[in-house]
């Protein structure tokens, strides 16, 4: 009976989640339940890899059954052996049809964060992120929108 037991205990916790979702892990980091990955990066000679990370539900994809949980999209970076993460520096807008697209670039001494939204009138930002002294630091930031034909310049 007890080696019963210990079997069905083994069994259970050794299964993948509660719910029966296989959990999945990028560069051995586990992802959070329900997310997806929208961008991916690595930066070449500097043993570093970037990833921009989503709740499906606010993908074009998925937005059709989005309920506002008070998720955070992603921004994961790996770099040497060390992970750092930030919830809140990626817009959390749910993305519809053709309503937004976030992608990362290589630039320079680190990658930019580059989101565009909108069709006849756009807007912008680009965060651009470098590596000093092994330290994130963010380099600068440029909006930019345009509408009928003014384009207006932040940096």
């Amino acid at each position: 009976m007890k080696k019963f037991i210990l079997i069905l205990f083994i069994i259970i916790f050794s299964a993948p989640s509660i719910n029966g979702k296989a959990q999945r892990k990028w560069q051995g980091y586990l992802i959070p339940q329900g997310y997806v990955i929208v961008d991916s990066l690595t930066l070449n000679g500097q043993n570093t890899q970037i990833a921009i990370f989503s709740p499906y539900s606010m993908t074009a994809d998925g937005c059709e059954k989005y309920v506002d949980k008070g998720e955070n999209r992603i921004l994961l970076i790996k770099r040497d052996s060390h992970f750092y993460r930030f919830d809140n520096v990626i817009s959390n807008d749910v993305y519809g049809y053709i309503d937004g697209n976030e992608s990362l670039k290589e630039n320079g001494n680190g990658f930019e964060l580059w989101f565009e939204k909108g069709q006849s009138c756009t807007f912008e930002y680009h965060i651009y992120i470098g590596f000093f002294n092994s330290k994130i630091k963010i380099t600068h930031i440029t909006l930019i929108t345009l509408c009928n034909d003014k384009k207006k310049v932040k940096i």
